[in-house]
């Protein structure tokens, strides 16, 4: 190991081959020092591989640790942004639940219209902006959209002066596509929807005046609009819509508030719409039973109408109403009645038929309805004061019964008229009473004029009858009117009504009728009667009786040719009646027959004068004759 061999072949100094293996020995020691160092690093080396192994695990190990709370993080993060929408949900929702219940404790306090839209109207402005207000009611069997409450820059608008909308067909029109959809409708900008070839109506916020025309130029109108739709049992009813001059003016909250406020709204305004449908069918059916009335009573034509024309102008809410009758002989429409107008200016009306809108409407037998007279004044010029009246609307109604057209019914209002089906029809049944009222009195008026003609008739041959009598008897010629003369005045004396005066006239003027059955022999002795040609004399009360009694136009005229020889006390005949058993009618014809037997001549005997008549008279005053009768009879005879 040490090159021994070397030292053997070649013999070096003993000092040189110390020194060499004491270098030998160092490199030997330092190799070994090195490699001890090599296999330490090699260790070291190992133990770093394992440590840099490990830490790549614990790194890896860290990572997802990182990752796993990361994700924790993001998840509670989630779960907490979930709590405040749920959280901010609830607000909205709790918010939207006390402005309904607001809403509801308000309105349940009343069931007036006007009244419900104005509170409607204030809880809606507390809770948004709101510039624009309206609530729209459509009519789905007409499929027409009405305004039933309008307001512009805080000031109501005249919903008359607003037209109706028809439905609009899918996709066009705001209100129609809420409609359509249900659903809410939201225009963030206004302006840059609108068509600018459509036809809009806006409203004067100062005038309250509608006008018709082109949509207004930006910044000159709303710029937002909110619809909303109205339901009542799941349908469709109306719409509730909100304007602003801000653009984007409402939010989704605003949107689902609005909602929630049109759904107790609704509810609302149908209860009350249905009270007033119900109030106005009650006032409706009033209305046609005073006319019934009218129309049964005896009331005169004219007043009828008056009556009609009254219901007409309060239960439609009109201004003026006039009705004009058919003169057939003249084919003219002349006035009759009129209601509501400021000047007489067609209280003078005489048109041809097919002249005008009245003369029109009564040649077609066809309602006309104007809602806008200004194109058509000179239609309606039958006076120079008709401008005077300020007519907007008219409506003209044939009045026709049994296939005739008997006059028209018309209507004048000063603001735009846009009735409604059940206006119309309303409208429709009110003309309907007019011509029944016209009719009735028109039949009326000629049963009358035939009744009267029937009564002269039957008045002249019962004169005739008392002539044939006086004719018979000579005599006593002039007696029958002279008795009936005086009977009417002492009956007018007490009070006696005019029908039943009509009675007493018939019975005086046939109260000897039944003498056409006594013998000339017995009628016409010229001297006293025999008791026994007295007793066939006495008969003719009862042969009046017989006679006249089948025949009931004279059965309350019996009284007298029955009972006039009937006495106070009880004495006379046929029926020995007494004091007040006897009628009236024949008491009071007792004491003028006899006034006037005693004050004319007859066959056998001078007439009496006028004093012993009278001293006769009050002589049988409680005998022969009613005190109270001849108390009265004296007063007219001493006039």
């Amino acid at each position: 190991k040490l090159g021994a061999a070397d030292y053997i072949t070649k013999p070096f100094q003993a000092a040189e081959l110390l020194a060499r293996i004491k270098t030998h020995l160092t490199l030997s020691q330092a190799k070994t020092v090195l490699e001890d160092q090599a296999a330490a690093l090699d260790q070291k080396n190992e133990q770093l591989q394992l440590e840099i192994v490990n830490r790549q695990e614990m790194e890896d190990k860290l990572r997802q640790n990182l990752a796993q709370i990361e994700r924790s993080r993001l998840a509670l993060l989630s779960t907490l942004e979930d709590q405040q929408r749920v959280e901010q949900q609830s607000k909205r929702l709790l918010k939207q639940q006390i402005a309904a219940n607001q809403l509801a404790l308000s309105l349940g306090e009343t069931n007036e219209l006007t009244t419900i839209f104005q509170i409607i109207y204030l809880h809606v402005t507390g809770l948004m902006d709101v510039s624009v207000f309206a609530i729209s009611r459509f009519d789905d069997k007409s499929e027409m959209i009405y305004a039933s409450y309008f307001l512009s820059g805080g000031s109501e608008i005249d919903t008359q002066k607003l037209p109706p909308i028809p439905l609009d067909e899918p996709g066009k029109g705001m209100q129609s596509q809420v409609i359509r959809t249900g659903n809410a409708l939201y225009i963030p900008d206004y302006y840059r929807t609108m068509n600018p070839s459509q036809t809009v109506y806006t409203v004067d916020d100062s005038s309250g005046d509608v006008q018709k025309g082109s949509p207004p130029q930006e910044g000159e109108s709303t710029q937002s609009a909110l619809y909303v739709p109205m339901k009542d049992m799941g349908l469709v009813v109306g719409v509730m819509q909100v304007q602003s001059y801000r653009l984007d003016a409402y939010s989704q909250e605003d949107i689902d508030l609005l909602s929630a406020l049109a759904s107790v709204a609704s509810l609302a305004i149908q209860n009350a719409r249905l009270f007033e449908e119900a109030r106005q069918r009650l006032d409706r059916l009033q209305a046609l039973r005073r006319i019934d009335l009218a129309i049964s009573g005896r009331v005169n034509l004219l007043n009828a109408l008056g009556i009609v024309l009254e219901q007409v102008t309060n239960q439609l809410n009109v201004d003026a109403a006039t009705v004009l009758l058919c003169q057939k002989e003249l084919n003219t429409l002349e006035f009759a009645v009129g209601r509501g107008f400021r000047t007489t200016a067609l209280q003078y009306s005489n048109l041809k038929l097919g002249e005008g809108l009245a003369g029109e409407s009564a040649l077609r037998r066809q309602v006309i309805v104007i809602s806008d007279l200004s194109p058509m004044q000179t239609e309606l010029s039958r006076s120079e004061h008709i401008m005077d009246e300020d007519f907007v609307s008219y409506i003209g109604v044939p009045l026709v019964t049994e296939a005739k057209v008997i006059g028209v019914l018309e209507i004048f209002n000063r603001s735009k008229l846009d009735p409604e089906p059940e206006w119309l029809e309303f409208l429709n049944v009110l003309a309907t009473q007019a011509a029944i009222a016209i009719d009735n009195a028109t039949l009326f008026i000629d049963l009358e004029q035939a009744n009267i003609e029937m009564t002269k008739a039957y008045d002249s041959t019962l004169e005739g009858w008392a002539k044939a009598l006086e004719l018979k008897d000579t005599e006593i010629e002039g007696h029958s009117q002279r008795v009936v003369d005086l009977t009417v005045q002492i009956a007018h004396a007490l009070e006696i009504g005019d029908d039943e005066l009509n009675n007493f006239r018939r019975g005086a003027l046939l109260h000897d009728i039944g003498k056409m059955g006594i013998p000339d022999s017995i009628l016409l002795k010229p001297g006293p009667l025999t008791p026994a040609e007295w007793e066939i004399m006495r008969k003719h009360p009862v042969y009046a009786f017989e006679w006249l009694s089948p025949i009931p136009y004279l059965q309350k005229a019996l009284e007298i040719p029955y009972c006039h020889h009937e006495r106070w006390d009880g004495t006379g005949y046929p029926q020995g009646l007494i004091e007040e058993q006897i009628p009236l009618a024949a008491r009071i014809f007792a004491i003028v027959d006899v006034w006037d037997a005693l004050t004319s001549d007859r066959p056998y005997r001078k007439a009496w004068s006028r004093e012993k008549a009278i001293s006769h008279i009050q002589e049988q005053s409680g005998l022969h004759f009613d005190p109270r009768v001849v108390e009265a009879f004296l007063k007219l005879v001493a006039e």
